[in-house]
């Protein structure tokens, strides 16, 4: 059972996550916050696997909260569940915060299903939709260069060093499908090594350098 507590200002919001959550066997929200004060009392006191967290808690930031809890060696996976699709904001989560996982509200329930259960298991992810606004933001001349959402978030995971059966694992795809998303990127982007397709994530801001 992964056990979940839920950070967020809007009171509706929270609950309708929890709700959701809480219809999945494997998983069990233990706790929920509406203030950064409450989440790290409640962080510390739960000690859950997974904390779903806004990074906008009304006058106070979701991505200090991370970090203080991550500096008291409070040992969970980040899961950023925002409206935020700015690059800049991204890439100072995963920095200064140690983020495991964004999700975009505008994403279906399933992304955020799917997500908790990869950042529980150590494995990190990244919403196709922010995916594409990284690449559109970064290079607004030659934008995505032709490639999809899903090969953008493929792009993420094997510069992460994952492999194609533990990538499609974490998308719920096949291994074979995901070769095809590898080969297609290759093709678009002309590039046939791992180090050139590394040069291109860190350009186009999907992953720090």
């Amino acid at each position: 059972m992964i056990s979940i507590v839920v950070v967020d200002d809007h009171q509706l919001f929270r609950e309708g996550v929890i709700t959701l959550l809480d219809g999945s066997d494997d998983l069990q929200v233990i706790g929920q916050a509406g203030s950064a004060s409450q989440a790290k009392r409640i962080i510390v006191e739960k000690k859950p696997d997974v904390v779903i967290m806004d990074i906008s808690l009304g006058t106070e930031n979701g991505i200090e909260v991370g970090r203080d809890l991550r500096a008291t060696g409070s040992d969970f996976a980040l899961l950023i569940v925002t409206m935020e699709t700015a690059p800049q904001l991204f890439q100072v989560a995963r920095k200064e915060a140690e983020v495991d996982g964004y999700v975009l509200k505008l994403d279906a329930f399933d992304e955020l299903e799917r997500a908790v259960r990869q950042v529980a298991s150590g494995q990190k992810f990244i919403s196709p939709t922010l995916a594409s606004e990284l690449a559109y933001a970064n290079d607004a001349d030659d934008g995505n260069d032709g490639l999809t959402p899903r090969e953008l978030q493929v792009i993420v995971l094997v510069v992460e060093g994952y492999s194609s059966a533990q990538i499609g694992e974490q998308l719920g795809i096949s291994k074979r499908t995901v070769d095809t998303y590898r080969a297609n990127v290759r093709e678009k982007l002309q590039i046939s090594s791992s180090s050139e397709l590394v040069r291109y994530a860190i350009r186009k801001g999907l992953v720090t350098a």
